[in-house]
């Protein structure tokens, strides 16, 4: 019997795609050990694969949840709201409690980063990012942006031209 077991929650919480991968050929490569010393009154083991890959992933699990800093947002990553007017593009973000100068926007190609940074001690420094689809080519001249009270508000204009037919 041939059995692939992924640490699932182990996974999600690795962004670089890593996973831990356990493959075992047959149920006696756990050694006789582990199987004998779980027998119950039937004979049968008590202690089962699924019962050895659940504590695996939950000692992954643990031990991650140590070294991950404590999170800057409720959410994944930064509340955001788009809205297309026609003549502009809307970004509003929710940034509660964030200082004005910890926060940069970078233009790119169809797209806009905003980043938050913070420092969580003098060693370790957090960086939150979101990446925003803009659904039409702009210069950077066409974006102004305010942040007041908690919320970036980001307009980037559409400018249309007419183009003369000779």
């Amino acid at each position: 019997m041939e059995i692939a077991y992924f640490s699932s929650r182990f996974r999600q919480h690795l962004s670089c795609g890593m996973y831990i991968s356990i493959v075992m050929k047959s149920e006696s490569d756990w050694g006789d050990k582990i199987v004998s010393d779980h027998k119950s009154d039937e004979g049968k083991s008590s202690l089962g694969y699924h019962d050895v890959m659940r504590s695996i992933d939950d000692f992954f699990h643990q031990t991650y949840r140590r070294f991950q800093p404590p999170p800057l947002f409720s959410q994944s990553s930064i509340p955001v709201r788009t809205t297309d007017e026609g003549d502009a593009f809307i970004i509003q973000a929710e940034l509660p409690g964030i200082d004005k100068q910890l926060i940069r926007l970078e233009s790119l190609p169809h797209a806009l980063v905003i980043r938050v940074l913070t420092e969580v001690s003098s060693e370790n420094r957090i960086e939150k990012e979101r990446y925003i689809s803009v659904p039409f080519v702009y210069n950077e001249s066409d974006i102004k942006a305010s942040y007041q009270n908690g919320l970036l508000h980001i307009t980037i204009q559409r400018k249309r031209q007419q183009i003369s037919i000779e």
